[in-house]
């Protein structure tokens, strides 16, 4: 495991890609789809160095405003860098698969992937507040596909450094590409890889398991829940931002972590996963209104309440 100790003061700002991301999104809401497609296309050339994170989006606006194979076909075929990104087909459509450019990009990906993993390693960024840490420290774990800097751009630091909360994030081992990291792909891995982090924090920074807030965004959360329901750590609470379906919750009780469940509205229903966690810790489930699978703005309103009633 990679360490790096963050300067907590250094100001926070949005990339320049963020900003692009967030005006793609509200393109895509606006259904203004040759803007959007061809924002993304200059995206690519002005950021070389998240490409892809602009792919992943790509694909994925090209499949929800329904825009013709043919297109995707040429995008493939104008790619001269062999951009790898994780392909699904439940995420990029019925029919893209069958594309022959699109098998051969497959075929990249599916070779790089197992060079990938072995030259790849997980990667803990601690930030300690300058005035004074009250012994919290909140451990947040980026979604699928993201990676510490992805994630620290739509949850950043400063609210919880300035309550005197110690913020880390962890970034997962199993790379795909680029700045590109899942946590889902091998939740036994990811269960492992939070508790090595948790153990470094402890014996390093004085900081009590007990006072944890282990969180995650997406696949990130899944990865949270599943450590703490199959006894790999026994953290203060576990906040967990829009997990969705799958078999990562495990059979051992947690009743000394309290669980908070965020979900938005306009997702798909968790109901055999909070059923699953219902029986096994005390957990809460928090409807997010209006939102789909995107962390909503004012993420710190959600937390801060939960880290310590003195924070608030």
């Amino acid at each position: 495991m990679k360490f790096i100790m963050r300067d907590p003061t250094k100001k926070f700002e949005i990339s320049a890609y963020r900003e692009q991301c967030d005006k793609a999104h509200k393109l895509a809401l606006a259904q203004q789809k040759s803007e959007l497609i061809e924002l993304l296309f200059q995206m690519k050339l002005d950021f070389p160095d998240r490409l892809a994170d602009t792919y992943y989006y790509l694909i994925r606006a090209f499949d929800e405003l329904k825009q013709p194979f043919d297109k995707i076909k040429q995008m493939i075929e104008a790619d001269q860098k062999g951009i790898i990104y994780r392909t699904d087909k439940a995420h990029y459509g019925i029919g893209l698969e069958n594309v022959p450019e699109f098998k051969k990009l497959q075929k990249k990906w599916d070779a790089s992937k197992a060079e990938l993993a072995e030259n790849s390693e997980s990667q803990l960024e601690l930030l300690m507040p300058t005035n004074g840490f009250c012994g919290e420290l909140l451990l947040i774990l980026h979604g699928d596909g993201g990676s510490n800097v992805s994630i620290e751009e739509i949850w950043p630091p400063q609210p919880y450094l300035a309550k005197g909360v110690a913020v880390a994030y962890l970034q997962s081992p199993n790379q795909f590409g680029p700045l590109h990291y899942f946590w889902t792909s091998d939740f036994v891995k990811g269960r492992t890889t939070v508790r090595e982090a948790i153990d470094f924090l402890v014996s390093n920074y004085g900081v009590s398991e007990k006072n944890i807030t282990l969180s995650g965004y997406s696949g990130g959360s899944m990865t949270a829940l599943s450590s703490v329901t199959h006894g790999e750590v026994t953290v203060k609470q576990c906040i967990a931002f829009l997990p969705c379906s799958d078999e990562y919750v495990g059979n051992k009780p947690a009743q000394s972590t309290q669980i908070f469940v965020f979900k938005g509205e306009l997702e798909p229903p968790i109901d055999v996963v909070m059923a699953e966690l219902n029986h096994l810790a005390s957990t809460k489930l928090v409807k997010l209104k209006g939102l789909s699978h995107d962390l909503p703005a004012n993420i710190d309103s959600y937390i801060l309440p939960h880290l310590n009633n003195d924070l608030a």
